[in-house]
Formats: structure tokens, sequence, C-alpha cells
């Protein structure tokens, strides 16, 4: 699951769209809670939207490792 820091989010929203900050900040908590409840039974690995671009080869690592596909 990759998630991406509310103050971004909010961020983006209001230069994309015109939202105001507060909607953007609800916006990215009503979708953040219901991807958290929609794999509440299943193995998953968080890594952050920043990380990805910043640092692709370590997330992939993390995510492989977090999935049990290489050893730790």
């Amino acid at each position: 699951m990759t998630l991406r820091y509310p103050g971004e989010v909010a961020a983006s929203l209001a230069a994309r769209n015109g939202f105001s900050p507060e909607k953007g900040w609800l916006l990215w908590a009503a979708y953040t809670v219901a991807a958290e409840a929609g794999v509440e039974d299943a193995l998953v690995v968080r890594a952050f939207y920043d990380q990805r671009v910043t640092a692709p080869a370590a997330t992939i690592e993390l995510v492989d490792t977090g999935l049990g596909l290489v050893e730790p």
C-alpha cells in the first residue's frame, strides 16, 4: 500500500482542484481509513510515496521482505 503524507495530499488537491486544506485533509483521512479497512485481513506492506520516488530500490527491498519474498 502506498501512502502519502496528509499535508502533501491536501496541497496537491488545493493546487489541482482548488479544494480547501481542510477538505484535502478530510479526503485523505476518509480514503486512508477505507483503504486500511479494505486490507485488514491481508498481508500488507506500507511504503510512502516519496520513498518510492527517491529510493525505489530500497522500497522494492522493503516490499519483497515484507511479503516474505526474500529472507530479511
